[in-house]
């Protein structure tokens, strides 16, 4: 008596693991692209915040003679690696002073761009609706001056 479905399963599924293994790889592939993006994404987000800190206690010493504006910009620009723009970098005065024991606000905005196709594959895939190809990271930092300055027109503004 002969056996039909015995060798059935030996050679039949023969290329089933690499079929598997083909609809799965796109999964994994987004999986793995999404990690990295989410990763890169928050050190972006940390390093926008440490320059903010850096830069407000730059900002705060004084680095005299007469720390201004344009040098604690460099300064968050030099710490965060040229991740951000000048533009990025706002710096005040809430209270319109610069004595000593008066508060120097840095508010940094900066607007990260994916850099893997993963955010534009969610877009095309959900028609743009969730928007998810740039955000807005933010951070601010205040400090205590540390000496009495003379900074050209402060610029006043809201503390953090």
């Amino acid at each position: 008596m002969k056996r039909v479905g015995m060798m059935h399963g030996r050679f039949g599924e023969r290329g089933q693991a690499v079929i598997e293994t083909t609809f799965m790889l796109p999964f994994l592939f987004m999986l793995l692209m999404a990690f990295g993006e989410f990763g890169i994404g928050f050190y972006t987000a940390v390093t926008v915040n440490n320059a903010a800190s850096e830069a407000a206690r730059f900002a705060s010493v004084g680095n005299l003679p007469g720390c201004n504006t344009n040098q604690v910009q460099g300064h968050a620009v030099e710490i965060s690696s040229s991740r951000l723009q000048c533009a990025d970098v706002t710096v005040n005065y809430p209270d319109g002073n610069t004595k000593r024991g008066a508060a120097v606000a840095v508010h940094i905005t900066h607007t990260y761009t994916a850099l893997t196709p993963f955010p534009r594959l969610i877009d095309f895939v959900t028609g743009g609706a969730w928007g998810f190809e740039s955000w807005p990271i933010g951070a601010c930092s205040e400090a205590r001056l540390e000496s009495d300055f003379t900074v050209p027109s402060p610029t006043t503004g809201t503390g953090c």
